[in-house]
């Protein structure tokens, strides 16, 4: 395991020149794929598209068949950068690491909190599968978001920890919350069940599906403002474990200094996510030093399991590689941390 000890983060290649040329075949391939969506995006239209008729005719009847032609000619020099792609991807980390100067790290507490969410922000083509466009506006507008409530809604959390009595909630968090009272029938007890309309302010950020890495980058400028630490473009890719498609999706940002990770893929996978990189990423945090020579850690996991299984039964082999693969994390780091 390669231990996160650079100041000032660290990318997907070790070799300057291996990550030179691996960013000039990224720019080469951006446009084409552009170019894919234009050709192909008319005929996947979204609710938001079909609302402007005109601009969707245009798309469909000049702009699609003029890409079409595009892709058709520049096929052969494309498919070569793309194999110049998958082979650099083979050399490359299993993730990358960003450090902002800027964000505050924030000091020990005596509870930490942890929010995950799953964006879809894959490639334009693919969101529209999901009645999405604008993958990149998107981006920019989650974390847009996070940041302003992180930063004017900060008081929601600690409430939330505040009013917990007995594992019971016992009041709304905020005037803008809807509140619910459930009766839990099997322990005849009653509790609040709070909506927060405001995104909390969490220690730990948890998400999935950023597949979109020059998005994820735009999500990871955002996210900056308030969390120093980011892991991001996690994943393998090689034709065996993706057909060298999509990364894993997953991101983590940190208030606290990130010591260590690993990334583990799952080894089995259909439909969709058979081009995807899926698997684990595991993360140790420094929380703080209580003393000299004592500190205390953290562990913090994110993953994203096979969607659609159908008659496939790869959850239960996903349970048994998620124990081994946490066991084997967890000896190799040592036993005396925090889980979240």
């Amino acid at each position: 395991m390669e231990g996160l000890s650079t100041r000032d983060g660290m990318r997907a290649f070790a070799n300057p020149v291996a990550q030179l040329m691996f960013n000039t075949v990224e720019s080469i391939l951006r446009p084409y794929i552009k170019v894919i969506t234009y050709a192909f995006g008319p005929y996947l239209p979204t609710t938001s598209e079909l609302n402007h008729p005109f601009n969707y005719k245009f798309q469909k009847w000049i702009v699609s068949p003029l890409s079409f032609v595009l892709i058709f000619i520049l096929m052969i020099p494309m498919f070569a950068v793309f194999v110049l792609r998958n082979l650099l991807h083979q050399f490359r980390r299993p993730y990358c690491l960003s450090v902002s100067q800027d964000a505050v790290a924030k000091q020990s507490s005596s509870f930490y909190t942890v929010a995950t969410g799953n964006l879809c922000l894959m490639p334009e083509i693919m969101s529209k599968f999901n009645n999405l466009d604008n993958t990149a506006v998107r981006g920019k507008t989650i974390g847009e978001r996070i940041v302003v409530d992180q930063r004017h809604y900060t008081g929601l959390t600690e409430k939330q920890m505040a009013k917990k009595n007995g594992g019971l909630f016992s009041g709304c968090l905020a005037t803008s919350n809807i509140c619910t009272k459930v009766k839990e029938s099997s322990k005849n007890m009653d509790f609040r069940a709070d909506i927060i309309t405001h995104f909390p302010a969490v220690d730990f950020l948890c998400l999935q599906e950023t597949f979109d890495r020059d998005v994820a980058k735009i999500l990871l400028k955002e996210l900056h403002k308030v969390y120093p630490w980011i892991l991001y473009d996690v994943g393998y890719n090689s034709p065996r474990l993706n057909y060298c498609g999509l990364n894993s999706g997953l991101m983590f940002a940190s208030k606290y200094k990130i010591l260590d990770a690993q990334f583990k893929p799952y080894t089995k996978s259909c439909g969709f996510c058979s081009t995807v990189s899926k698997g684990l990423l595991m993360v140790k945090v420094f929380l703080d030093c209580p003393k000299p020579g004592i500190q205390h850690v953290g562990y913090v996991f994110n993953t994203h399991l096979q969607a659609f299984q159908g008659l496939y039964v790869y959850m239960i082999d996903f349970s048994w590689l998620l124990k081994h693969f946490l066991t084997h994390f967890w000896f190799e780091l040592g036993p005396k941390v925090t889980f979240f």
